[in-house]
């Protein structure tokens, strides 16, 4: 009777820490996509080179007070699990275009969602250690329309769009709170906008402890 009394209790206690120890870890991931003058880029200090050949960097740049003539482009902001991966897209509006038919009249069409000019975010971030560093993997595409392609006896520039592309993955041990930078090398914008501008990438991850009444996370 004993011994049975004594599992029971032993049972009792430590399932809670069960069941703490099973409670996903969450991470809040903030995005800044950025057109700045090149001039401006190529200042920054000297990155870090990466297996993938592409550059990164951690910077101390403050992203509430930017430069006037720095144009944030995206802001886009996710929460996600330990060890999940997590996408997000971003794009202005759906992208419509006219396909000529064989009797003449035009047919309005509309772009795919995976197919739409924007931008991408696709992460995971796992491995925290006591330090609070994690093992952060990124993946980010930035595609936007270059020209769309002439219809013949039409003046207007309505025909099937011509997108111009940039992916970049880097994995990288990133400390939270952190704000690291990453230059899109080698992407133009076909913006005239932004022609003349480099586009910088800056990411951020925090640990979310809790949330709030109305649903808001609460960082640690």
């Amino acid at each position: 009777m004993n011994r049975i009394c004594l599992m029971a209790y032993l049972t009792l206690l430590f399932d809670p820490l069960l069941v703490h120890a099973e409670e996903p870890v969450q991470y809040q991931i903030d995005a800044r996509f950025i057109a700045c003058p090149t001039n401006d880029a190529a200042g920054f200090p000297t990155p870090t080179a990466i297996d993938t050949n592409e550059t990164f960097w951690v910077t101390t740049l403050d992203t509430a007070a930017l430069p006037t003539n720095w144009n944030i482009l995206s802001t886009p902001t996710i929460i996600t699990m330990s060890g999940q991966e997590a996408v997000i897209r971003v794009s202005e509006k759906p992208t419509q275009y006219f396909v000529k038919q064989s009797d003449g009249s035009f047919q309005l069409r509309q772009m795919d969602p995976q197919h739409e000019p924007g931008l991408g975010l696709t992460v995971t971030v796992t491995s925290e250690d006591s330090n609070g560093f994690v093992i952060f993997k990124a993946k980010i595409e930035f595609s936007a329309i270059r020209k769309r392609v002439e219809i013949p006896g039409v003046a207007l520039d309505v025909g099937p769009p011509i997108v111009s592309s940039h992916t970049q993955q880097f994995t990288y041990a990133l400390k939270l709170g952190v704000w690291m930078a990453s230059s899109l090398s080698g992407y133009v914008s076909p913006d005239p906008n932004n022609s003349d501008r480099a586009i910088l990438v800056l990411m951020r991850v925090r640990r979310v402890k809790a949330f709030d009444a109305s649903g808001r996370p609460i960082m640690q």
